[in-house]
């Protein structure tokens, strides 16, 4: 049952990828009955690293993820194994989940994602260390705020730091002031209001 398990969810990700959108619904839902019965059946087809199907299977896991509200065992010792892979959307889903049902022990791996050369997934690695809110994660995150090029990676840490840090904190987003990007300026504004 299991490898048949796999083909037909294989098949589905296949037609997933040519799929219209009134299609898709119904596939994701049947891939959804298949993957909720059986997570682990995912892992084989996200591992093989094919591209758009990885990425698939590996966005249907994070919904199951998400609905049972279970990401622990093999499929989050998997999915950390992501954080490392060539697709950064495997990286970026990966993220997501350790930022949703992490727990603190994870923060470490999400302080070594900051370095990621996507800056996609560094701006969701940093909403991650802000949802789990563990203060170890300050200094990483001024470091990377001090050499951002990206204006929205820099609005994004500032949120967390103002999240996450203490009156220290403060004194560095307060050199973002006059940050030639108007949305960070607002956000700085924003923050330091709350502390006058």
């Amino acid at each position: 049952m299991y490898a048949k398990q796999i083909t037909e969810i294989e098949m589905l990700l296949i037609t997933l990828e040519t799929a219209t959108f009134y299609e898709r619904d119904v596939i994701e839902n049947r891939i959804m009955q298949l993957a909720t019965a059986d997570p682990e059946s995912l892992i084989p087809i996200i591992s093989a690293n094919t591209g758009k199907r990885s990425y698939l299977a590996a966005r249907m896991l994070g919904r199951v993820v998400r609905e049972s509200e279970n990401f622990s065992g093999r499929i989050k010792s998997t999915m950390m194994g992501f954080l490392t892979s060539s697709n950064f959307m495997l990286r970026l889903i990966t993220v997501q989940l350790i930022g949703n049902f992490g727990q603190n022990t994870d923060v470490q791996y999400l302080i070594n994602q900051l370095n990621d050369e996507k800056t996609v997934v560094q701006i969701e690695v940093v909403r991650s260390l802000g949802k789990l809110g563990d203060p170890q994660a300050v200094r990483p995150l001024i470091d990377l705020l001090l050499k951002s090029d990206s204006s929205t990676l820099r609005y994004t840490i500032i949120g967390t730091l103002d999240l996450l840090g203490d009156q220290d904190t403060v004194s560095v987003i307060r050199t973002f002031a006059s940050d030639p990007d108007a949305h960070v300026r607002s956000k700085v504004k924003n923050i330091l209001q709350k502390f006058e």
